[in-house]
């Protein structure tokens, strides 16, 4: 094959005196990465893109340069009637990127470029199926978005390639030289003010694992002579150009392609010449196809491959050999080399065991006397090469998704791989690790002046696995206890250790859980301590009692002894009390437990904790509804009492105190700790949290044990959080703690819901009474009100201002009849809250009360269907009236 049969004829060109601003033009206009220089018909110079990148860094004026002055003279051509193979030794043998194509009388005829040979000749078959990561090339220089573009033209002047934008670890950005070319157009002082990230251009990237030929598809669909490979997890491995595929072609496929051309030129019309050229030498399956894609010769190779014989195969479409979802793909290829181009894509083919065959199929027309007359099909066997990669992606997903933190590294501990839950444990984001030291992460021990560590990785690096524990180093700084199992891996025939792996296991989930499992067993052993005492104090007492009782019978004619002997037995009850609560700490209070709904449980301490709570402390409430557990009832709101109680203690030095506390349902394996046994799908939790002193570290692990306090001597037993513990214990649930010093606590506990709800609900909350939310700021009126609407035949639910109204409400919009607002209130009045209320509810029927006149609330607001008012002090009378009213107009409105 000559050069003329694959030149680019009729090349863009300019004379020598014009200005290198109007080549620089041309070139942009035409997308070319060169210009020849002709003067009377004769190519006299070259001026490329690499010359320009030059001139911009000199600081050259283009506008008054010549092309004469910078051109590169004198030019190498080659004549057009030369071998394609000689031109190609050509280009390799000078490092060149084009040659001049002169013909007989050296006049100008064309230009051949190594793009000449990809897109004309099919070359991606005749390279030994490398991979990206065979042929591309590492930088040893990158820039980032900021860089000036004077620097980075200085840059890919010096280093001879194009600049890339990485950031972390993955290329984001590319200036090639042709994109210099395009900013030759702008001003001196315009480009001096550019940044990298204001010319860049979005690379086409490419798998580092890609075959040479798909890097050569590539590069036509997008029409770029750089692509940058990656590689597994997307970060920058180098840079790939049309170059480095043109050049992997060398070696034995190249001097197979040169044998073959010798051959056919002596006899290539013929087909002897042609199975004795091409067929029978090639050691890939070859198919000769007439211009309808019919078979009409094949090698030993091809029956070889496909099981075949040639009397079977000749004659046949090629198609019929692909599997059934190839056929388009093949078909594609086919008739873009019935049109004059090369093409390659991966099919798979049926063998004729009923296999699956994988293979790169390269499709190239046949050229004979200018025309062309046929198709090679040349096909390359990759199935094994498949398989492994296969075996190799299921292997990468297993390591990827497995359960345990996991890395790969090289003989030198670099990492080349590391799983999501390893970037997850020492909190890097996916990729950052890659490239990282494995001793980069390990805290470096201070006392160890045996040099255990150093010790430990020459150990591994002589082929010994190792486990231990060493202290590793989280992305925030903070330490990581982590137990590391370590093992060498060994390349078949290599005396050396290739690469390790290494897996980790998180250790804190596991101290926590010993932890827990000692404070379990420290608790355990003073509840069994607890409970003897207990159990003989009770005996004292009872006979103390006795005695008593005996003593105030005889000395009943004197009144001052009986007032003492009162007082003592006081004294008795009070430690009786305290007996009581050892007993609960210690789980053998005998209490029967039954069904308790723990919201109407909860709403009734609600009203007990107004005298419990100063007036002072800012309560919220949050109760869901439905909420049921079995246990004991007393207990329970014991429990919640002493919780209030410390909460109460906790804040009362503070300027705005503050006691939270909500009641709610939660799933179970969303919320227990690893080391509890779970009892139940779900679980209430009850919180109650201030914002008052907090509570140390150094009190932490001791706040329930019996006695402990740290409240001054007379304010406290120490009983009530040991109490609260042995009845949560009872109860099988468990305690969560947030605190610090000085910034307030919160206790959550636990509860086993209860599956079977039975009649409950009829005991709290009947199904033929009308739900009614009832709102007032004002404690004793809110109290009083309550009971008095509840006495009328409603389930009242009670909120003392509007914030904690419209959460009540947006938890169960449907179970409320009406609303009973009171107008003036601080934070949300009365007018704010029904207005959420009915964004919510648009129909919801609302009474305002006030102590106010009618004023209070807008008469635009009144004319409102379903909005009623009532004047403080309302009789008992009027409020039923009213009630009965608004439920009369609901029910006349929902009617059909």
């Amino acid at each position: 094959m000559l050069i003329r049969n694959i030149m680019i004829d009729k090349p863009i060109s300019i004379a020598p005196q014009a200005s290198v601003n109007s080549a620089v033009d041309l070139m942009r206009e035409k997308k070319i990465g060169f210009i020849v220089v002709e003067e009377n018909n004769k190519p006299v110079g070259v001026l490329t893109e690499g010359d320009i990148i030059g001139m911009i860094a000199s600081r050259i004026d283009m506008k008054k340069a010549r092309v004469a002055e910078h051109m590169i003279s004198p030019v190498f051509s080659i004549q057009a009637d030369a071998n394609v193979f000689h031109a190609y030794d050509e280009l390799v043998e000078r490092k060149m990127r084009h040659l001049v194509v002169v013909d007989n009388n050296a006049d100008l005829a064309g230009v051949v470029t190594m793009s000449s040979f990809i897109a004309n000749l099919g070359v991606e078959h005749f390279a030994d199926l490398q991979t990206v990561a065979d042929v591309l090339h590492p930088l040893d220089v990158t820039v980032s978005r900021d860089t000036p573009v004077n620097e980075v033209i200085r840059l890919m002047q010096a280093h001879k390639h194009a600049m890339i934008v990485i950031e972390e670890n993955k290329p984001v950005g590319i200036l090639t030289s042709r994109g210099i070319t395009r900013l030759c157009q702008r001003p001196q002082d315009e480009i001096d003010s550019l940044r990298m990230g204001d010319v860049m251009q979005e690379p086409v990237c490419i798998y580092r694992k890609s075959f040479v030929p798909e890097a050569s598809f590539m590069m036509k669909q997008h029409r770029t002579r750089h692509l940058v490979a990656v590689g597994d997890h997307d970060e920058f491995m180098g840079l790939v150009t049309i170059s480095d595929v043109a050049h992997s072609l060398e070696g034995k496929y190249v001097e197979f392609m040169r044998s073959v051309m010798r051959d056919m030129e002596h006899d290539l019309l013929t087909a002897s010449g042609q199975n004795r050229a091409l067929f029978e030498r090639n050691p890939n399956s070859v198919f000769s196809l007439d211009m309808h894609g019919k078979i009409t010769h094949v090698n030993p190779a091809s029956i070889l491959l496909t099981g075949h014989g040639s009397e079977y195969l000749v004659g046949r479409e090629l198609i019929e050999l692909f599997d059934e979802s190839m056929v388009d793909d093949a078909l594609l290829a086919f008739v873009s080399a019935q049109q004059g181009n090369a093409e390659s894509t991966h099919l798979r083919m049926k063998a004729g065991d009923g296999g699956v065959i994988h293979v790169f199929m390269s499709y190239v027309p046949v050229m004979i006397e200018g025309s062309i007359q046929g198709v090679y099909a040349v096909a390359y066997d990759i199935t094994e090469r498949v398989i492994a990669e296969e075996r190799l992606l299921k292997l990468s997903q297993a390591l990827q998704q497995a359960g345990e933190p996991i890395a790969i590294t090289d003989a030198h501990g670099v990492i080349e791989f590391a799983n999501q839950k390893m970037h997850e444990l020492f909190g890097y984001g996916e990729s950052e690790l890659l490239g990282t030291s494995l001793t980069k992460l390990e805290i470096a021990n201070a006392d160890d002046s045996s040099g255990y560590q150093q010790c430990v990785w020459k150990m591994v690096s002589d082929g010994v696995p190792y486990k231990g524990e060493f202290l590793h180093r989280h992305k925030d700084g903070s330490p990581l206890d982590v137990r590391v199992s370590c093992s060498p891996v060994h390349v078949p025939g290599a005396e050396h250790v290739d690469y390790y792996i290494t897996i980790y296991e998180d250790m804190r989930m596991r101290r926590t859980a010993e932890q827990h499992a000692l404070q379990a067993q420290k608790m355990e052993t003073i509840g069994t301590l607890a409970g003897g005492i207990a159990h003989d104090f009770n005996n004292y007492l009872a006979a103390v009692g006795g005695s008593l009782y005996m003593l105030k019978r005889e000395v009943a004619h004197l009144p001052e002894t009986v007032e003492r002997l009162n007082k003592l037995e006081q004294l008795s009850d009070r430690a009786a009390s305290l007996v009581g609560q050892l007993l609960t700490f210690s789980r053998k209070d005998g209490l029967l437990r039954n069904l308790v709904s723990f919201s109407a449980l909860i709403e009734e301490t609600r009203d007990l904790a107004r005298v419990l709570v100063p007036k002072k402390t800012d309560q919220h409430w949050q109760v869901a509804k439905h909420v049921y557990v079995d246990g004991n009832a007393t207990q329970l709101q014991q429990i919640l009492l002493n919780l209030l109680k410390n909460a109460c203690d906790a804040v009362k030095d503070v300027d705005q105190p503050q006691v939270s506390i909500s009641l709610s349902a939660v799933e179970a394996d969303q919320v227990a700790p690893e080391h509890i046994e779970l009892t139940a799908k779900r679980y209430a939790k009850l919180c109650v949290k201030d914002n008052g002193c907090g509570i140390g570290e150094q009190h932490r692990e001791h706040i329930f044990d019996p006695f402990f306090t740290t409240k001054d001597i007379g304010e406290g037993t120490g009983m009530g959080l040991a109490m609260i513990y042995g009845a949560v214990q009872n109860h099988h649930g468990w305690i969560e703690l947030e605190s610090s010093e000085g910034k307030g606590a919160e206790f959550c506990l636990f509860f086993p819901m209860a599956e079977h709800i039975g009649e409950m609900d009829s005991q709290h909350e009947s199904a033929d009474q009308p739900t009614l939310l009832l709102v007032d700021d004002e404690p004793q009126v809110l109290a009083l009100s309550a009971e008095v609407i509840e006495s009328l035949g409603y389930h009242v639910v009670t909120a003392d201002n509007g914030e904690d109204a419209l959460n009540l409400f947006q938890k169960e919009p449907g179970q409320f009849a009406l609303a009973v607002l009171d107008v003036m209130m601080p934070r949300m009045n009365g007018t704010e809250t029904a207005m959420a209320l009915r964004r919510i509810h648009p129909a919801l029927p609302i009474l305002f009360v006030t102590g106010y006149d009618q004023n209070a609330v807008s008469a635009d607001l009144l004319a409102q269907p379903g909005i009623f008012l009532l004047h403080k002090p309302w009789k008992v009378e009027s409020m039923e009236a009213t009630l009965q009213d608004m439920l009369a107009s609901k029910a006349k409105e929902n009617q059909p």
